[in-house]
Formats: structure tokens, C-alpha cells, sequence
């Protein structure tokens, strides 16, 4: 796969694109409908919605995204025909420190203008669903549970905004019979078995339980990005083609995420000259390369994988829908 590389399209699109390439704190790797264009996220396989066990089609429902941060599946779902799209998240435009706390709406505004969207941005907590006084056909959370400290409330404020289907994405533990609340910046350990318990109380049911394919998500990461060092500062640009630098930063081990104009993209810092830094795939040395080649087209990668990982918290997709009144 190797770091993206992405051609500067026409100016009238490129006037319009550079505000988007110009924040510097993106998650979500979004199609811009240009050439190929992404916002440079670190996140979103090519096949993320397909890969969530998400409909190949919107057509005609409504649909909830809580916990959009920069809104990919809210501007997928629109593309696919949804009738009304609502993003919910936490939007604070204020220094980053952890997504515990918050996130910038500059992004998701900034690709709402781009695709000329007519998604929903909403500021509002997972625990505040009620605010929104309404009900869609399809809510999706995506990975938000785990994070949460009050994880029944969760539940039942996602139930409560839903008339068809719920489907939750997180990482879960089969073995384990209640949750597990940790500190407030790491992640709980969610029990699958206390979590059916509780729709069961609410009337819901899970009818659908899917595991979500870590090997490939593990294969997409190492494959997608470079790792870039510099011996010492280097200089940092708005975007791939201003000329003056805004700033300087020492790099070790940052991620490059996309190559525009002979510059690179590192998340929290910006564009920076590709000749200015040493850039590395993770696996560099040729026998290293071989050795991985054979292991992956053998399957033996895989089963490796799963054998280390089968006593870990798995990646789940939910499926719930209402029983009783």
C-alpha cells in the first residue's frame, strides 16, 4: 500500500480544498469527491463502511452518528441515501488532549462545506441523546462505549432515540460478567454479557453478533502510513503549498499520513518538506520484507495473529432492535 499520494487537483477545487488541508488535527480519513482527495486522517480503511457491517444502502431512513467526531460514516451515510443525517459528538475548540474530553468541529464543518452537505452537526454528549428529541431509523455508535464512565445511562440514551436498528461498534471481553471502569483517560473493559442483559431490560434485543477483523485493520495501518524522523527541527507549513513556515518541530517516530507537493502531512504538527526527514516504512530490511510476504500469502500470518490475541478484548459489532413496548 504504501504512504498516499494525492495531486493537487485544478485551483478553483484546490481554493476550495485548502482550508481542509490547512487543520492540522484530523481522525477520519474522508472522501472529498476530487481527484482522489482525503482529508489526512489516520483512521478509515478504504472499505470502513462495508468493513462496519454497515447497509450498502441509506435509502430513505434517518441516521444517527453519535460520536461523529469528524464525521466519516455521517457523510457516508448521506452519500447512500439517507433522508436525514444527525452528527453527534462532543465539539470543543480548544487545545487536544485526550478524546476523552472533546473534540474540534473545525473539520467536520470544513467538510460539510466542501461536499456541500446538509448533515446535521450537533453538540451533544453520548449521556444527552434526549436533547435531540427525535428518533431515527438507524443509530450507529462507533467505538464510544468503552470511554464512557456511566455505560447503562449510555445504552439507554442510545435506545431511546431509536425506532429500527442499533448498531454498536466497540471492543468487548466474553469472559468477563460485568464491565470493568477504569481511570478516566483508558478505556473500560465492556462485558458482553452484562451489556445483553441490559437491552434486555430495556426490551431490546441483540439478534446479530459480529466480530470485527483486526488482522486486516493491523495490515491497513502498517501498510498506510511512513515513519519519519529529523535530527533536529525542521520547518512546519500551513498546507502543501504555502511557502512560508508556520513553525518548527523535532520528529521522532511521527507518522507521515499523506504525501501532497512533495510535502507530508503529521498529525498535531502539519506539512512538512518530504527531504527534510528520514522516511521509513515499518518494515524496511529486505529479508524482513520476504519473511512477511510468505507468511501473509501462506495464512500463516493470520492464524499467528489470532493465536496471540484470542484471549484479549475483542472488536464486536452489535445488532439490537426493539421486542416489546
Amino acid at each position: 500500500m504504501g504512504l498516499k499520494k494525492v495531486i493537487i487537483p485544478p485551483q478553483t477545487n484546490w481554493d476550495n480544498l485548502k482550508p481542509i488541508f490547512r487543520h492540522h488535527l484530523w481522525r477520519h480519513r474522508i472522501p472529498l469527491g476530487i481527484d482522489g482527495m482525503v482529508t489526512p486522517g489516520y483512521l478509515m480503511m478504504k472499505n470502513e463502511w462495508t468493513a462496519c457491517f454497515l447497509p450498502d444502502s441509506m435509502e430513505g431512513l434517518s441516521f444517527l452518528d453519535a460520536g461523529a467526531n469528524d464525521g466519516y460514516f455521517s457523510f457516508e451515510a448521506e452519500r447512500r441515501g439517507a433522508t436525514e443525517v444527525v452528527a453527534a459528538d462532543i465539539y470543543r475548540e480548544t487545545d487536544f488532549f485526550s478524546h476523552t474530553s472533546g473534540w474540534p468541529e473545525t473539520g467536520i464543518r470544513l467538510v460539510k462545506e466542501a461536499l456541500h452537505s446538509n448533515v446535521q452537526v450537533v453538540n451533544c454528549s453520548i449521556l444527552n441523546l434526549h436533547t435531540l428529541r427525535k428518533k431515527f431509523d438507524f443509530v450507529f455508535c462507533n467505538n464510544v462505549l468503552a470511554w464512557i464512565r456511566d455505560v447503562p445511562e449510555a445504552i439507554h440514551q442510545l435506545t431511546g432515540v431509536c425506532q429500527g436498528t442499533l448498531l454498536l461498534s466497540d471492543v468487548f471481553n466474553e469472559k468477563i460478567s460485568a464491565h470493568i471502569t477504569r481511570s478516566k483517560f483508558s478505556a473500560n473493559t465492556l462485558s458482553l454479557k452484562q451489556l445483553k442483559s441490559q437491552f434486555l431490560e430495556l426490551g431490546w434485543e441483540i439478534y446479530r453478533i459480529e466480530s470485527r477483523d483486526e488482522y486486516q485493520r493491523l495490515l491497513w495501518h502498517s501498510g498506510s502510513f511512513d515513519i519519519v524522523d529529523s535530527d533536529g527541527p525542521v520547518n512546519c507549513y500551513a498546507d502543501p503549498t504555502d511557502k512560508a513556515p508556520i513553525s518548527q518541530s523535532t520528529l521522532h517516530e511521527a507518522r507521515a499520513l499523506i504525501s501532497i507537493n512533495g510535502r507530508i502531512f503529521v498529525n498535531k504538527v502539519g506539512w512538512i518538506n518530504e527531504q527534510d526527514v528520514r522516511k521509513r516504512a515499518e518494515y524496511t530490511q529486505p529479508w524482513t520484507r520476504i519473511y512477511r510476504s510468505v507468511r501473509f500469502r501462506s495464512g500463516l500470518d493470520r492464524i499467528l495473529f489470532r493465536m496471540r490475541n484470542k484471549n484479549k478484548d475483542q472488536g464486536v459489532f452489535l445488532f439490537a432492535r426493539k421486542i416489546q413496548d
